[in-house]
């Protein structure tokens, strides 16, 4: 049942092109309740049984890997084009040193001076009232 609320989560585009390459026939209409598709013709059994650990090790070529979310993902970025990434293969991004070294920035100094803004601000505010 996991399997179908993942399934109905898909864009229906997705949906229809695992549907096309697993095989799976759509045996009924769409059924949306509250804008919210609660069927989309696909049947959970069909699709439970087209989408087997099995069947997803074989798509995505990792026949060790058991673990069905994972599968799941695998097949989800085969199917959208996305390609493998290996788990030896290191980024292709490379680790920079910094520019400028943290040490070699010297702090900010204090003003001592007053601004002319700040004397201003000062001069036209109201003193306070005492009792």
């Amino acid at each position: 049942m996991i399997l179908y609320s993942k399934w109905l989560d898909l864009p229906i585009t997705t949906r229809i092109k695992i549907a096309e390459q697993f095989g799976i026939v759509k045996r009924g209409s769409t059924e949306v309740f509250n804008n919210t598709i609660k069927s989309d013709g696909f049947l959970i059994k069909e699709i439970e049984t087209a989408l087997a650990v099995g069947a997803l090790q074989n798509y995505v070529d990792e026949p060790k890997e058991t673990d069905l979310v994972v599968l799941w993902n695998l097949m989800l970025n085969k199917i959208n084009g996305i390609p493998k990434v290996k788990k030896e293969q290191k980024s292709e991004i490379p680790v920079t040193e910094p520019i400028i070294a943290a040490d070699s920035i010297a702090p900010e100094k204090p003003v001592k001076e007053e601004s002319h803004l700040s004397k201003v601000i000062k001069a036209n505010a109201k003193p306070k009232k005492t009792k």
